[in-house]
């Protein structure tokens, strides 16, 4: 560890006289849809501009970020790592724990960056207290998104509660519009059932089920009737079509074909692209009864220990990604609030403020809560898991009382869940006394 510090030392003394690189600055990402590219032309005007010979290397997300980190970890096991990044909290844990990244602790002391960033936010980016990730923006999850003119077409009022949330998806379906846009993926259904969690529980109730792994008697009660309201929305959701993503549900509402979908803050960055407006053509909503919390995840770039790239580079990108510059204009682009506090907010849309308010009440107010579908809101969670139990009952595949008892076993058991036909007609009380007793 010491080592790395010196190193790192050494790259901040020299940050601007050895930014130049004889290799180009390879970033590895997932950033590939329309929207995306925007803001991946910005990094590399930013990394250009910082003395950087640009290199990105893009690869899409599949099977819930599996394709992407297989094979990021391909090029680790080839001794071949890219110079930097983008992952999520639990990679950077894991790569820390490993040694692989560069630790970045004299720069982030030099830039004050735990004065400007949010507690909740470092937490992602360090790992026993050193740094070894630039958090460049925290993505909301607990958003809806509406198109606009069918809300004054249908008369859609604020979501403000749960029943006037059922109540525009009834206009909806009367008017024979798709009321909610969502895929067959089971990362759009983590989205939507962790916003009904945090709606129905607040964030005690989500921090203690899925970051402390802790749910008492009482939050499985809550957490059945989670399953219910899931059961609820279904029948809203049309045919669930495995070749819809999220970017195209976006475009379904962007388009007028469906009312709403919920969705992280990157979906406002789809309807931006295309040149829509928010209070013109769409609009955005805190789920209901989620006013005040925000569930999210953050984009973190690493940077590895390879000796082909200089520390001087390496620093200088990642002086660059934490400047207040980069992060106002990359965030505007993104739909996304910045890591830093500071950045001025007169550029962002009235989505944008909101959300950059949001997080600054919410870090005040310990309502900032980690998003389980995008980072498992704890690193010692069974992500996948969930993604199956979640996604089998949304697609109908287990009613709710299977889907809670599946849950249960990974608390019991920390690891996979049984097969679904060991549950098959179990008991949800008998499974909550065998947690308990298990505990």
């Amino acid at each position: 560890m010491s080592k790395r510090r010196v190193l790192a030392a050494v790259g901040l003394a020299c940050m601007v006289g050895c930014a130049q690189a004889e290799d180009s600055f390879k970033l590895y990402h997932w950033l590939v849809t329309a929207a995306e590219r925007d803001s991946l032309m910005v990094l590399q005007r930013h990394a250009e501009a910082a003395g950087l010979q640009w290199r990105d290397v893009a690869r899409e997300q599949q099977s819930s970020f599996a394709g992407y980190r297989q094979e990021l970890r391909r090029q680790l096991a080839d001794n071949s790592p890219p110079d930097a990044a983008l992952v999520i909290s639990s990679d950077v844990q894991q790569l820390a724990a490993e040694g692989l990244l560069l630790e970045l602790d004299e720069l982030a002391e030099t830039e004050a960056w735990a004065e400007v960033v949010p507690a909740a936010v470092q937490a992602q980016a360090r790992y026993q207290e050193h740094w070894f990730a630039v958090p460049v923006n925290l993505h909301s999850t607990n958003w809806i998104w509406l198109n606009r003119a069918l809300m004054r077409e249908l008369d859609v009022p604020e979501l403000d509660t749960w029943d006037d949330l059922i109540l525009a998806l009834d206009k909806a379906r009367a008017a024979g519009v798709v009321p909610l846009a969502i895929g067959g993926s089971a990362g759009q259904h983590l989205i939507l059932f962790e916003s009904v969690c945090a709606g129905l529980g607040g964030p005690e109730f989500y921090r203690r089920v899925f970051m402390d792994l802790a749910p008492s008697r009482s939050d499985l009660v809550l957490l059945e009737k989670v399953f219910a309201r899931m059961s609820e929305l279904r029948p809203y959701a049309g045919t669930l079509d495995p070749a819809i993503g999220w970017s195209q549900a976006s475009e379904l509402v962007r388009t007028g074909q469906a009312l709403l979908q919920v969705q992280g803050g990157w979906a406002m960055a789809e309807f931006m692209h295309y040149g829509q407006e928010q209070g013109r053509d769409f609009e955005c909503q805190r789920f209901p009864d989620t006013q005040g919390m925000v569930v999210f995840s953050s984009d973190l770039i690493v940077f590895f220990n390879t000796p082909e790239q200089s520390i001087g580079a390496r620093t200088a990108f990642a002086s660059t990604l934490m400047s207040k510059d980069l992060q106002g204009e990359l965030n505007v682009l993104k739909g996304a609030t910045p890591a830093r506090v500071d950045v001025p907010t007169d550029s962002f849309s009235a989505c944008g403020q909101k959300s950059i308010n949001d997080v600054r009440m919410g870090g005040m107010r310990g309502a900032l809560v980690e998003s389980l579908a995008m980072t498992g809101a704890n690193p010692a969670s069974p992500r996948h898991a969930f993604y199956d139990i979640v996604s089998d009952h949304f697609r109908g595949v287990i009613s709710d009382r299977e889907a809670l008892a599946r849950l249960q076993l990974l608390w019991v058991r920390g690891s996979t869940p049984l097969p679904r036909t060991v549950l098959k007609g179990a008991k949800t009380s008998d499974l909550v006394g065998q947690l308990y007793d298990a505990s």
